[in-house]
């Protein structure tokens, strides 16, 4: 497991460098720091399930996890946290926590099954219930907690917060 998390923070170093360096224009910076504080984050929500090796049910009510999985990086954003089965756990909108996906968003559960199938990171455009586009990257958490759940963070952003320019790139870069 050492050797997993150590592989996991050479790939999260090196996918930083490529985020940041992949513009010299400047027009993607504002996102590529987006998509670096993601996997930042990932990272950071990596090291302390790996530390602190608990149940789900515990995780949901550890406030140090929760303070952390909570910390945003643009106005109108927010994190969650789903199971394998596409079952949200964490979740601001407690309404669909312990909901299937598939009886909430289509569009989400395909972003997420995505993220399932390939166990790397996955990022989408879709509309949601309020009928609002919103931006999202779902990526895998390494390992389970002790009670068997394999987890994935998703970062959501309402795409009305982001500015034309960005967005122009942003659409372009999003692969299907």
């Amino acid at each position: 497991m050492k050797k997993i998390f150590l592989v996991l923070a050479l790939l999260v170093n090196v996918l930083v460098g490529s985020a940041l360096a992949a513009d010299t224009t400047g027009k993607k910076g504002a996102f590529n720091l987006v998509h670096w504080n993601i996997l930042k984050k990932v990272y950071q929500i990596n090291s302390y399930m790996y530390t602190h090796h608990q149940s789900l049910a515990r995780i949901s009510s550890d406030h140090k996890f929760l303070s952390l999985l909570n910390e945003t990086f643009t106005p109108d954003s927010y994190a969650a946290i789903f199971d394998q089965g596409t079952v949200t756990r964490i979740h601001p909108n407690k309404s669909i926590v312990g909901k299937k996906m598939s009886t909430v968003n289509q569009e989400v559960l395909a972003v997420m099954q995505k993220a399932i199938q390939r166990d790397t990171c996955v990022r989408s455009f879709y509309i949601w219930i309020d009928k609002e586009e919103k931006y999202m990257v779902v990526c895998p958490l390494i390992g389970e907690t002790s009670d068997g759940y394999k987890l994935f963070y998703a970062y959501t952003m309402y795409t009305r917060s982001i500015p034309d320019y960005y967005m122009k790139t942003l659409k372009e870069s999003v692969l299907e």
